[in-house]
């Protein structure tokens, strides 16, 4: 009796899972992000929209971009890869980091897509657990607005 009422409890956690992960809409197109700012503050400063598909993330991060929808819940986590950054805190306003051939900048400025979801309304850049900057709702529709008419 136990086995059958804990696989029915499982199976209805299950279908749960299932029915709230279909809430989230398909995306449409993807965002263009324009990111800018150092290892303790990340905005996005242009967004621009494209038709096509994004495709998926082929990398792990521990920053990324944490789109929302009007009630604050996640619709999807796009990794951000900062790794040809100087993300050392105490370089912040330094100079370049040269060594061999690779050169670093304190200064953060990247491009990053992101799926479209026709019911996203806000968006994070977070590194963990960390936000390191918020795209609110008026600005993030400023931002798509403004690069539908490039």
């Amino acid at each position: 009796m136990l086995l059958t009422a804990g696989l029915a409890a499982s199976a209805v956690v299950t279908v749960a899972a299932v029915a709230s992960s279909s809430a989230v809409p398909e995306p449409q197109g993807h965002l263009i992000l324009q990111i800018e700012g150092d290892a303790r503050a990340l905005r996005v400063t242009h967004i621009t929209p494209k038709v096509d598909p994004c495709g998926p993330a082929r990398f792990a991060s521990a920053h990324a971009v944490v789109v929302r929808d009007a009630a604050g819940s996640e619709l999807g986590r796009v990794p951000l890869d900062l790794s040809n950054f100087d993300l050392d805190p105490t370089r912040i306003g330094g100079a370049l980091t040269v060594q061999g051939c690779m050169v670093r900048d304190p200064q953060v400025a990247t491009l990053v897509s992101i799926p479209r979801w026709p019911t996203a309304a806000s968006l994070d850049v977070v590194h963990a657990q960390q936000v390191l900057g918020t795209l609110a709702s008026e600005a993030y529709a400023a931002l798509v607005t403004a690069g539908e008419r490039r």
